[in-house]
């Protein structure tokens, strides 16, 4: 065998594999035998690396068999990845995804018929190195109690005054094994998110875009009139929950979308009427006086979980109405509709059952076992129907400015008595190492782990931290260290003068 390379004149690199005919007799192909590559595909396979411009480690392997046939693969490396298409063809276009990036990647190839006769044979791929703008990837833990699979990460690349996005997978080993880099866009496009069928969703401005994993474009959503941000969320029946701004409204971050797949609405939430417009307590913006980070769908009451990051978390149903608010009691009011938003905030109430003091309560003291959420990303409904959410520390007891703790934190919540008892949480244990006041995730893994993800960790060496603990012992069985780049010379916050890593989630770069 030989392989014979040319580059095309869009940059991107095609592989012929050209095979030397064995003699060999026709096998009876009912035995289930190895065979010739010959006796199944008559022409040569044609691998194409970034076949759309935009994910360097990714390729793509096209030809024609000679019967329906079926196609494995298997990237050799310190963390082989395989995989097997399902389904039969003659005509086969798979994509090669975990390429290891600056390597002469060897990648096994198996064919097989309906009889089950295949053949193999072997290519080699060569990518060009990362760009130099990626962090540096630091393995602090790495441990046989990991969740299977790798990790989607959103980082995002300060350009100074807007950001590029470079959504990107990691291997256990902190190898970057995809990425795609959305520098069409202008910005920052969030979120990221991996549909049930593999490819992903990316969210700009009244658009969002259904990528396939070698980087092209199956499906735009426009929604004219709604600039949308920070969550898309496939609901069960297939329908979209998207976090949105009205253009033309003089607040921001206050609106939710249901959408179907081509775009029709369904249903618009306005968090305004609903809520105290004027509390200021957390953060005195009466533009951006909400600021929805996220929004959950709660399927057994056709709910949602909507997440404030300058209010608190609430629960509204389908008819706009507050179920409850998780929340510091501090400065809640009337809202815009004349409701008391007092009677839907939630007591907090330990083991036992019994009220904290009035200063817990108000959020100016926290307890030895429960904290509100200040400043909270990425609510979740876990199985047991409690709450799990990033508890960024944001103005910890309305104290600005000063460094606390981040930490994901499971809270119970008991509707008929409209209490909230705090169950579970890492990442005080922490202190500032791992204190993210903006952005940042958690996750629920398969195997009960919690993915614990702090965006962005301020300071003359920037980082992130993403960190697998183990339920309910709190055991980190995995971490890693995002090292970033690019911050402001003061280390302060502006948009697009810093890396950051949004959110972060565990998949299966090929959906089981």
């Amino acid at each position: 065998m030989y392989h014979t390379f040319f580059r095309h004149r869009n940059g991107t690199v095609l592989l012929l594999v050209s095979l030397l005919f064995l003699a060999s007799c026709q096998k009876d192909r009912s035995l289930g035998e190895q065979i010739t590559l010959q006796e199944l595909v008559s022409e040569n396979l044609q691998i194409e690396l970034n076949p759309n411009g935009n994910t360097p480690l990714a390729a793509r392997l096209s030809f024609t068999a000679d019967v329906p046939v079926q196609v494995s693969y298997t990237i050799e490396g310190e963390e082989p990845i395989s995989h097997t298409f399902p389904g039969f063809s003659a005509t086969q276009r798979v994509p090669i995804l975990g390429l290891y990036p600056d390597t002469d990647n060897e990648v096994k190839v198996t064919i097989s018929d309906q009889a089950g006769n295949f053949a193999s044979a072997t290519l080699h791929v060569e990518t060009g190195p990362l760009p130099d703008y990626f962090p540096a990837i630091e393995t602090n833990v790495n441990t046989s109690l990991r969740q299977e699979g790798w990790t989607l990460t959103e980082i995002g690349i300060g350009l100074g005054e807007a950001f590029m996005s470079v959504p990107s997978i990691i291997d256990a080993s902190g190898n970057v094994r995809w990425y795609i880099v959305l520098d069409a866009y202008t910005d920052l496009c969030f979120p990221i998110k991996q549909k049930s069928n593999g490819n992903l969703l990316i969210s700009f401005y009244e658009h969002i875009y259904e990528y396939t994993m070698l980087g092209g474009v199956v499906n735009d959503i426009y929604l004219p009139g709604w600039y949308q941000h920070h969550e898309t969320r496939e609901m069960p029946n297939g329908n979209l929950l998207v976090s949105v701004d009205k253009i033309g409204e003089s607040t921001v971050e206050d609106h939710i979308l249901e959408v179907t797949p081509s775009g029709s609405i369904v249903q618009v939430w306005d968090m305004r009427p609903i809520l105290d417009m004027d509390r200021y307590d957390l953060v005195e913006d009466e533009v951006d006086w909400f600021h929805n980070n996220a929004v959950y769908y709660s399927e057994a009451d056709d709910c949602l979980l909507v997440s404030g990051r300058n209010q608190g978390v609430v629960k509204v149903n389908r008819n706009n109405e507050i179920v409850w608010i998780l929340s510091p009691h501090q400065g809640w009011g009337t809202a815009t509709n004349g409701t008391n938003t007092q009677d839907f905030l939630l007591t907090a109430i330990d083991a036992n059952g019994d009220p904290y003091p009035e200063e817990v309560q108000q959020g100016t003291a926290p307890a030895d076992d429960f904290d509100w959420c200040w400043g909270q990303h990425a609510c979740m409904l876990l199985p047991n129907g409690n709450i799990f959410l990033f508890d960024n520390g944001f103005n910890r007891q309305f104290i600005a400015g000063v460094p606390s703790y981040s930490r994901g934190v499971e809270y119970r919540i008991n509707e008929e008595n409209m209490t909230v008892q705090e169950i579970w949480q890492y990442g005080k244990e922490r202190g500032p190492e791992c204190w993210a006041p903006i952005i940042s995730d958690v996750d629920v893994l398969d195997n009960t782990n919690r993915l614990i993800t702090s965006g962005i960790v301020f300071g003359a060496e920037p980082y992130a931290k993403i960190m697998e603990v183990s339920y309910p012992d709190r055991t980190v069985v995995y971490e890693i260290t995002l090292h970033f780049k690019n911050l402001l010379a003061a280390g302060g916050l502006a948009w697009g003068g810093l890396d950051l890593n949004y959110r972060a989630e565990r998949i299966h770069i090929f959906p089981q």
